[in-house]
């Protein structure tokens, strides 16, 4: 899939000039450390409106209540499941329910910290659980998992043994403005004319009046206004473009 970095590489360009080439400024108005910073919070924009979505497992400390299992780099944990057999009636996991477990297990990563977390940002490893989603609804009620903060989850009642708890999390879908995917390409680069252009409304072009007091002559300016209805238009063309899709609310509410 292409990115901004190849498609630039191709034009023979720099993104800091593709973005003077969309906002119509020069090299004096738009140089290349503040078009750096309008790329970057337009690549911090989409990944905050649209984060990867992940999944991670990790298993319970005897009598331990909390547990702080978010992976380095997630924003924020959103929502975390277990299954207490004993609230059931469950001598031992059903062997339906422990083969799907199995399978999801082999979907995550080796253990990133020494409580043994696992976790997952692969779409399809995402999509399993998904689909497993009236399986996994059932455990939901059986156990309690509150998710404090976005960051520690609290289990209710509290284990006596080992189990996996299950919690899904969001965390940054790029890493660089030049790893931005095809797909994202309209949403970017709207965000980042909305940025370059709102900033130029509060800089040089708040300046709405020059006047010459030794000549007696005054000049009014609005290239302001203009910049200032443009940058709405970009802000209203990035929100159309972001078009985030709805996932399953259970899982991500």
């Amino acid at each position: 899939m292409a990115t901004l970095a190849s498609e630039a590489a191709a034009l023979g360009i720099t993104l800091p000039e593709w973005l003077r080439s969309l906002t119509g400024e020069d090299d004096a108005a738009l140089p290349d450390a503040k078009a750096n910073i309008y790329l970057r919070a337009a690549m911090q924009r989409i990944n905050a409106m649209d984060p990867l979505l992940g999944i991670g497992s990790f298993p319970t400390i005897a009598d331990q209540q909390k547990y702080s299992p978010a992976p380095a780099g997630a924003y924020f944990i959103r929502q975390a499941w277990w299954c207490d057999p004993q609230l059931l009636g469950w001598g031992n996991t059903p062997a339906a329910i422990n083969t799907w477990l199995t399978q999801l297990g082999a979907a995550f990563g080796q253990p990133i910290d020494e409580l043994g977390t696992r976790t997952a940002l692969d779409p399809a490893t995402v999509a399993i659980v998904l689909r497993q989603s009236e399986q996994v609804q059932r455990w939901i009620g059986t156990a309690f998992a509150v998710v404090n903060n976005g960051a520690d989850i609290y289990l209710s009642p509290v284990p006596h043994d080992v189990r996996t708890v299950y919690f899904s999390y969001t965390a940054e879908r790029f890493a660089s403005v030049g790893a931005v995917t095809t797909p994202y390409f309209d949403a970017f680069w709207w965000a980042a004319q909305a940025a370059a252009l709102g900033a130029y409304t509060v800089g040089a072009g708040s300046v709405t009046n020059v006047t010459d007091n030794q000549e007696g002559t005054s000049i009014t300016l609005k290239s302001g206004d203009a910049a200032a209805k443009r940058a709405a238009s970009a802000e209203m063309s990035f929100l159309r473009a972001i078009n985030v899709s709805a996932v399953e609310g259970w899982l991500f509410a």
